[in-house]
């Protein structure tokens, strides 16, 4: 199954932390939901983007593997927990476990050239100090509580989503083979 929330939205660094780090949480809260509390799924996927060009857009995406006979439970499952993010924000232990993985995640990709290319070439295009990339985890790390719900409210909108399942293919029952037809008998009389 996949959900997918979509719509315009501004770009700007600040903004890319928030829908980077809504992402995150509900990432935090299906994983438990979904796998261990429901056991319904090995491990959902999520994966969002704030976009410029051709157009200022946003997507979040939602993916999971389930039977198919627990498809509507575990979707119902995911809007609840979007409901309860846009409703009660991001809890303080969620904000710390966010911050301290987009922490090490910024750290090792400081040591990687892959990083620092792409990252030169886009600050350059958007006209951005280079002594810039070093400090670009501060928006993240400046994020508050209050942040990440208003970003959840914007961003996890049930008004503006895709929902996209997949199921397997119906194969009909095998027709069973006739039954063989009892061999003739040679046995008589003359």
């Amino acid at each position: 199954s996949i959900l997918v929330f979509h719509g315009d939205a501004e770009y700007s660094r600040a903004n890319s932390a928030a829908l980077r780090a809504v992402e995150s949480v509900l990432e935090l809260r299906l994983i438990e939901t979904l796998r261990e509390k429901l056991g319904g799924t090995y491990s959902p996927s999520l994966q969002s983007s704030l976009g410029r060009i051709p157009k200022e857009r946003y997507s979040l995406q939602i993916s999971f593997s389930v039977e198919p006979g627990r498809m509507g439970e575990l979707q119902q499952a995911v809007f609840d927990e979007v409901k309860k993010l846009k409703a009660e924000g991001p809890t303080a232990e969620e904000m710390q476990k966010i911050k301290e993985r987009s922490l090490r995640n910024f750290e090792t990709a400081l040591k990687n050239n892959g990083f620092w290319l792409g990252n030169v070439m886009f600050y350059d295009e958007m006209g951005w100090p280079l002594a810039g990339i070093p400090e670009g985890n501060s928006f993240t790390q400046n994020l508050t509580a209050e942040d990440v719900k208003k970003a959840a409210n914007l961003y996890l909108n049930e008004n503006n989503y895709a929902q996209f399942s997949l199921f397997p293919e119906q194969v009909p029952a095998a027709t069973p083979a006739p039954a063989a037809a009892p061999a003739a008998s040679t046995s008589g009389t003359k």
